[in-house]
């Protein structure tokens, strides 16, 4: 049966001693988890459930309860998690959700896991639909990738191309319970609309709608692929999660062609895909622009700033530095707790190169220091700008002072 070959097809190349479900009771999880058990090869490994309890229904405890006590009596470990939205999150109930989410996935996984999510081809084509209305790019309307590589493991999702339908088929034939989440008739959310009184009408027009989106979406998927291979060609970059680019590879290159870079650059490296009106803002600041000067294009989760040749992509710096002088004792770690930062003697000894075999100090850069470099004294500004290190960082590096004299500096930020 197709479902049943969808999960075993997608673990057939993989080596991995660890499965994590996102097991919320519903019956898209509830028949993953089934399938999970009943496969051979995953039952031999460690099986961890991770249940996400909203706090939003009164019924949300009894579901948590419901969960523990099926995977009590399936011999799997189970793992909940309670999160409680308030609008003082300034983000969407859904945004919330989702970072919330993959916060307590990460911390079950390590390089060797699988994370299983039960998103399927009605939840697809919901994407596509409300991307699509919010005038997403190709990106956005390639839809739910089936298999993701994560900082820790790889995230599957074995179902994406069965339909609910043939899910609750599929329970009812095996006799499978799972919980109804009243939330999910109300058109509250965007998608609950989409899902309630959208589709339905789709379905009754065009029966076999779910055959020509899942199509339609497998051809703009292949395109944007395409679109990324251009950019690392254009950028002349093997990979594009560098927070650097290289200015002069592009500024030639059609605006068109300069904003697929930017769109690719920029999303490659964990953020959100720019808007329209954000690329051209982008390469408005930084294309057509004095190369003696140095634009800074700045939005809510990122910043892109132009130093020589090269563009850099930065998270908005929120730290302060302070001004204080601290004594760092050989092999211990340093913390300083106005910036909630700490550095260990080993990382020291890494960016310096020696074995220093003394106590240091350690400040942060102030201006007009000297710096011991091949047995002279340099001024400092000098060197950082020899090295590369682009003004709005020099003012997040670390000096290690042996004595009175400078012999080093970090950048820790």
């Amino acid at each position: 049966m197709a479902i049943h070959k969808s999960l075993s097809k997608l673990i057939s190349d993989k080596e991995f001693n660890h499965v994590v479900i996102g097991y919320s009771g519903g019956v898209d999880s509830s028949v993953l988890l089934y399938l999970i058990i009943k496969n051979s090869i995953i039952r031999s490994k460690k099986i961890t459930a991770i249940h996400i309890n909203h706090s939003l229904s009164k019924n949300s405890d009894d579901w948590e309860s419901f969960c523990r006590e099926n995977c009590k009596n399936l011999g799997i470990e189970f793992k909940s998690y309670k999160i409680k939205y308030s609008k003082k999150e300034n983000v969407s109930f859904e945004e919330f959700s989702r970072k919330k989410r993959n916060m307590f996935f990460e911390k079950n996984l390590d390089k060797k896991s699988i994370l299983f999510t039960a998103h399927h081809l009605d939840d697809q084509i919901e994407t596509f639909i409300f991307n699509a209305i919010r005038g997403s790019g190709l990106d956005g309307l390639s839809g739910i990738k089936i298999e993701k590589k994560l900082k820790k493991g790889t995230h599957l999702r074995p179902l994406i191309n069965i339909t609910k339908d043939e899910i609750y088929d599929f329970a009812k034939n095996h006799n499978i319970k799972f919980i109804e989440d009243e939330s999910n008739s109300t058109d509250f959310y965007s998608r609950n609309y989409i899902r309630n009184r959208i589709i339905p009408l789709i379905k009754n027009y065009w029966p076999s709608y779910s055959k020509t989106l899942k199509r339609t979406i497998y051809n703009i998927n292949k395109g944007s692929k395409l679109n990324k291979d251009l950019a690392l060609i254009d950028s002349n970059y093997k990979d594009n999660k560098l927070n650097k680019l290289n200015f002069s590879n592009i500024e030639n290159l059609p605006e068109d062609r300069i904003e697929n870079i930017i769109r690719h650059w920029v999303t490659s490296n964990g953020f959100y895909s720019p808007s329209e009106k954000q690329l051209k803002n982008i390469v408005s600041t930084f294309f057509y622009s004095g190369k003696d000067k140095n634009p800074i294009f700045i939005c809510k989760h990122y910043e892109i700033k132009r130093y020589k040749n090269e563009l850099f992509l930065e998270k908005p710096n929120k730290f302060k530095v302070t001004s204080k002088l601290f004594n760092w004792t050989k092999g211990e770690d340093l913390y300083i707790p106005e910036m909630k930062l700490r550095v260990t003697w080993s990382e020291l000894v890494e960016h310096t190169g020696n074995e220093l075999n003394h106590n240091v100090t350690a400040k942060f850069r102030s201006g007009g220091e000297k710096i011991l470099k091949n047995g002279v004294n340099k001024s400092l500004k000098d060197v950082l700008r020899e090295d590369g290190i682009p003004p709005w960082d020099r003012n997040k590096i670390l000096l290690i002072y042996k004595k009175e004299q400078l012999i080093a500096y970090w950048k820790v930020i």
